[in-house]
């Protein structure tokens, strides 16, 4: 037996409510609350091992994300050594190399390189351009036939060597021909510069420049005879070529560029 503790009567104590008062008892509930708390507080405590762990993970993150990006890193320098190890060119260029020689004795005029793969456009002036001209030994009857049977352009010059000057300069392409008329009568020798790319400031070829001469004299001379009621006159009249050619007889030697420029 015990009391209920609202109205004070006497009841048996198996029962949860007043049969007085009908009031529920206060041991009931409490016990109730108790056991409530307690279950939630035993799930807090399971729950915590969970949290605790990713807690761990997530400390780590930082030294996960260096180490791949470490990884990353050493594989593209890995890779651009391989790259820089190819050989771009194991075929020499003897062509090249031979220019390259005769560039540094200063016996050929260095080439200019261009910044790009397009083809270089080469500098040639019009054929039978004329850039010399001395009247007073042109106005006789001799001529001169040029052919330039080459693949370089040329300038030919024609000398007088008792003043040593050119009395005709004259700009030919390659295959092309030019004729000189009207050559007063003497002697003369005829230079010729062979090249690629005209510098008209320089007046030089930039590549492949070569200065020649030939090393027979022209000798000119007009003579007149009388032939019945007719005055016959005879003149001279040449015809050289600058390529070499089946039974040719001419000859040509090489000269400075000092010794071309002086004329």
């Amino acid at each position: 037996m015990k009391n209920c503790p609202f109205c004070k009567r006497t009841i048996e104590s198996s029962k949860s409510i007043c049969p007085h008062c009908q009031r529920v008892l206060a041991e009931k509930i409490t016990t109730a609350y108790n056991k409530k708390t307690n279950d939630i507080h035993q799930e807090k405590k399971h729950q915590q091992p969970t949290f605790q762990k990713l807690s761990d993970f997530e400390k780590y993150i930082p030294i996960i994300v260096l180490a791949i990006v470490i990884i990353f890193i050493a594989s593209q320098k890995s890779s651009n050594s391989f790259e820089n190890t190819i050989p771009i060119s194991v075929i020499p260029d003897k062509e090249k190399e031979k220019n390259d020689l005769l560039e540094g004795l200063g016996l050929i005029a260095s080439t200019p390189t261009s910044s790009t793969e397009e083809e270089k456009h080469y500098i040639s002036l019009p054929n039978g351009t004329i850039f010399n001209k001395n009247s007073y030994y042109l106005n006789g009857s001799g001529e001169l036939e040029i052919k330039n049977g080459t693949s370089y352009d040329t300038v030919a010059k024609l000398v007088n060597p008792l003043i040593k000057k050119s009395i005709f300069t004259v700009y030919i392409k390659a295959n092309s021909d030019y004729n000189i008329n009207k050559i007063s009568d003497g002697n003369y020798k005829l230079y010729f510069n062979l090249g690629i790319d005209w510098d008209d400031e320089i007046k030089a070829f930039m590549i492949n420049s070569s200065y020649e001469v030939f090393e027979d004299i022209f000798d000119y001379a007009t003579t007149e005879s009388i032939e019945g009621e007719y005055i016959k006159t005879e003149y001279a009249t040449f015809n050289v070529t600058l390529n070499p050619v089946i039974n040719g007889e001419a000859e040509t030697e090489d000269v400075n560029a000092l010794e071309f420029a002086k004329y």
